[in-house]
């Protein structure tokens, strides 16, 4: 990673994608060379970054000319395997793993995690904010679709900062807490006003040059401190005494907000001990001072995002969905103007609701008559009826 370089013989080597995926730093390596790649976080991995490491370790340095084509899967020998990791493998907006893989080896839900007693629960409050999102534009990212970091800027005013940080004091003034929102211009206004109201918070960005002095004295802190950031810790860093998430951002996708609230999901130190039962460690869990992590939306994202999926209920997903069709063309205004409108009917209709307490795991999965009335298929795959071979798994 950056100034550091791994030898050319080395058998094991650890980086980041952003230095390795330089075809300097690439073919550094052999073709053949590495016999197992595995990437973390791979929802990332149909990233054009992400695509040339894999293709190169896979497929082998013709991967790297503009004109290269894929092969298609059986029709050539592969000089390694990928094996790839992630807690939010069901990507949105039409694209699928399944073009980089061919088998599920696990698939272990949050649903199974809770009622196997490994991790916590959660508990959603909704505090509405309105935010006119009409006029945000709306760019494609790593993580799927998101409004433009300009317009969230414009948007939110000291005015909705006020009120957010507000409602953080209303409901969450007790825990260990880390605000997510959309840039570090927020981040540093929305930590001065929760400061402002008593509480110990912190705004942490990859501009800080203290910015691990910062994270671990909150690591440090207990009950009353708040860890305000942008994208930051999205990924890799887990608290265990974090005890709310607050997803303050106007998040369209579901990659970010999944990865964002499973940040408060760890159990206590202490809580589970070696040995114990599934029913033991559910006991444990819901006796410690963390038996569940609370959420607190201002955007009522959990009628939007599922968490979990019904399927979940019933058995284990064995193939990737394939691509069907892709996201919106941001290059073609109707399909814009299509997508913006679907996005503000979502939003719009929470203007003038109330604040509630919801489980964002049991809404999810509620398969009572009526709950999948907003349901809309992402692909023309999801909108097919069920084959036999279906049914008769079910």
């Amino acid at each position: 990673k950056g100034d550091q370089r791994a030898s050319p013989h080395a058998q094991v080597v650890v980086g980041c994608v952003q230095s390795i995926s330089k075809v300097n730093r690439l073919t550094g390596f052999a073709p053949g060379h590495f016999g197992l790649l595995i990437p973390d976080e791979t929802h990332l991995a149909l990233s054009p970054s992400w695509m040339r490491v894999i293709d190169y370790c896979h497929h082998g340095a013709e991967s790297l000319a503009e004109d290269w084509v894929k092969p298609k899967d059986g029709t050539y020998r592969p000089l390694c395997s990928v094996v790839g990791f992630t807690a939010s493998p069901n990507l949105s907006g039409g694209k699928s793993l399944s073009e980089i893989y061919q088998h599920t080896s696990v698939n272990y839900s949050y649903l199974d995690s809770i009622s196997e007693g490994w991790l916590v629960g959660l508990k959603e409050i909704n505090v509405p904010i309105f935010i006119d999102t009409r006029r945000f534009r709306v760019k494609k990212t790593a993580e799927g679709n998101a409004f433009s970091v300009e317009d969230q800027n414009a948007a939110y005013t000291p005015e909705v900062i006020q009120k957010l940080a507000h409602h953080y004091l209303e409901y969450a003034s007790d825990r260990k807490g880390m605000i997510f929102v959309p840039s570090v211009e927020i981040a540093s206004h929305m930590s001065e006003a929760i400061s402002d109201l008593g509480l110990w918070a912190v705004c942490v960005s990859g501009e800080c040059i203290d910015k691990n002095e910062k994270t671990d004295e909150f690591a440090a802190r207990g009950r009353g401190s708040v860890l305000v950031n942008c994208a930051m810790y999205n990924y890799g860093v887990d608290f265990q005494d974090l005890t709310c998430v607050a997803p303050f951002g106007a998040m369209i996708s579901k990659v970010k907000y999944i990865q964002s609230i499973y940040r408060g999901t760890r159990v206590l130190p202490g809580v589970l001990k070696e040995g114990m039962t599934q029913e033991e460690r559910v006991a444990a869990i819901a006796a410690s001072q963390k038996d569940h992590c609370l959420v607190l939306s201002p955007h009522y994202i959990s009628e939007r995002i599922d968490i979990c999926e019904p399927f979940d209920l019933f058995g284990d997903r064995r193939e990737g969905k394939k691509k069907v069709k892709g996201s919106p063309d941001m290059t073609k205004p109707a399909e814009v103007r299509d997508y913006l409108s679907a996005l503000e009917k979502a939003l719009n209709k929470h203007a003038h609701k109330q604040p509630r307490t919801v489980n964002p795991v049991i809404l999810s999965l509620d398969t009572t008559p009526g709950a999948f009335m907003s349901y809309v298929p992402e692909t023309a795959a999801d909108a097919q009826s069920p084959s036999t071979a279906e049914l008769d798994f079910i």
